[in-house]
């Protein structure tokens, strides 16, 4: 299943209007937005890349007022050094990341469904996100974090350790729960060489075991998770180092709310899986009424921090539409049991995968959403835009759900 990014750098027709549709939309919102004021956590953000500009990498990554590893603030302050620190400059490089990254998102489409068409749809459904969009746009860690999130999903595909290294290490140095995805990745080797017992697949448990190391050297160097000021500016103390069903819930309902397109493509598959199978569908709408006692809401942190009684976008726009509560968290039950079905029919085609010893990429895809809504309920924040990271994986299992067996 090995391929070439190189391959697809001779675009076909949708190809090309793509990379036309992507560039129009990445550099008319930069001018749009040129002159706009700082835009949420962007001013916060700046600040900590002036902070690293001022100072050597090796003083400055010591202590600095944010809960993130400094990757993200050494990258953009190079770059502010040499362009200038103005947050219209500091903005152009998360477009010209947003540029690379979006590519990237069609040509793993392209690489994993083999049709130009879907990939072009589906492309273009996963980067007009808003969190995704707005990432790219704005001063925000998600722009690289993306990048070399997406090195992995392309690395995985090529069983390129080499790449898989960049992508791991980098995307650790950037965000600390991005170690979800090095969880799939040592599941995906680990059950490869359980089944083949082929030495090959050693090699990528060592890489992401490897590629830990500057993360863990960090957590020694602040004593802890994050650095010490950024603890005391963005948390209030009382975080408690637990699973919370709630974060998981809310995870899967705006999963299934941001995935629409993609499980209504399925759709006629999606109801057979489940009309062949009502057991299973039975149990399902039975789990799904642990909406109700864990409903989506926001963490205590956001609530004392910022008031905001939201966790995000969607479940402001769906509190708006329906501003009675009971209303209110009907469609988001609604979503939630959506979300759960979706998740079912994938992952039980993977279980099946595993047992007739087909663990093919599709597999890791799902192992990847499985490792992301097992790891991110323990963080003590939960929004809607945590999400972008899994819906291109979601969306090509939905895509190739025919290749369940």
């Amino acid at each position: 299943m090995k391929s070439s990014l190189f391959k697809y750098i001779n675009l076909s027709v949708f190809g090309k209007l793509y990379f036309l549709i992507n560039i129009s939309i990445l550099f008319s919102a930069y001018s749009f937005f040129y002159n706009a004021d700082y835009w949420g956590d962007e001013g916060h953000f700046a600040e900590t890349i002036s902070f690293f500009s001022d100072r050597t990498i090796s003083e400055a990554v010591q202590d600095y007022p944010e809960v993130t590893p400094p990757l993200f603030y050494i990258v953009y302050s190079y770059w502010g050094k040499i362009f200038g620190n103005e947050i219209q400059t500091l903005r152009l490089l998360s477009v010209i990341t947003g540029l690379f990254s979006f590519l990237f998102v069609y040509y793993i489409f392209k690489m994993t469904t083999e049709n130009a068409k879907a990939s072009f749809f589906a492309s273009l459904a996963i980067i007009l996100n808003p969190y995704l969009l707005g990432s790219h746009l704005f001063v925000y860690t998600d722009s690289l974090s993306y990048l070399f999130l997406l090195i992995i999903f392309y690395a995985v595909y090529l069983r390129s350790n080499f790449l898989l290294f960049i992508g791991a290490m980098g995307s650790l140095l950037i965000r600390q729960y991005n170690i979800f995805i090095l969880v799939a990745v040592s599941g995906y080797a680990a059950i490869n060489f359980l089944h083949i017992r082929n030495k090959l697949w050693i090699k990528p448990l060592i890489v992401s075991f490897i590629s830990i190391i500057p993360l863990l050297y960090l957590f020694f160097l602040w004593n802890g998770l994050a650095p010490k000021s950024g603890l005391e500016r963005w948390t209030t103390g009382n975080e408690a180092f637990n699973f919370r069903i709630s974060n998981l819930v809310t995870y899967i309902t705006f999963l299934a709310v941001y995935s629409l397109p993609f499980i209504l493509f399925s759709v006629k598959s999606f109801w057979q899986f489940f009309k062949e199978n009502r057991n299973l569908t039975l149990t399902v709408i039975v789990i799904s009424f642990l909406y109700f006692f864990f409903p989506v809401t926001p963490s205590q942190v956001t609530l004392q921090m910022t008031g905001f009684e939201t966790v995000g976008f969607a479940h402001r726009l769906i509190k708006v539409i329906f501003p009675i509560d009971f209303l209110e968290h009907l469609v988001l039950y609604f979503f939630f049991l959506l979300g759960l079905l979706a998740l079912t029919f994938l992952f039980s085609g993977s279980i099946k995968k595993v047992m007739k010893k087909n663990v093919d990429y599709l597999v890791f895809l799902d192992l990847s959403v499985i490792s992301f809504l097992l790891i991110m309920p323990f963080s003590y924040q939960v929004w809607e835009k945590y999400l972008i990271v899994i819906l291109l994986p979601f969306a090509i299992r939905m895509l190739k759900h025919n290749n369940n067996d």
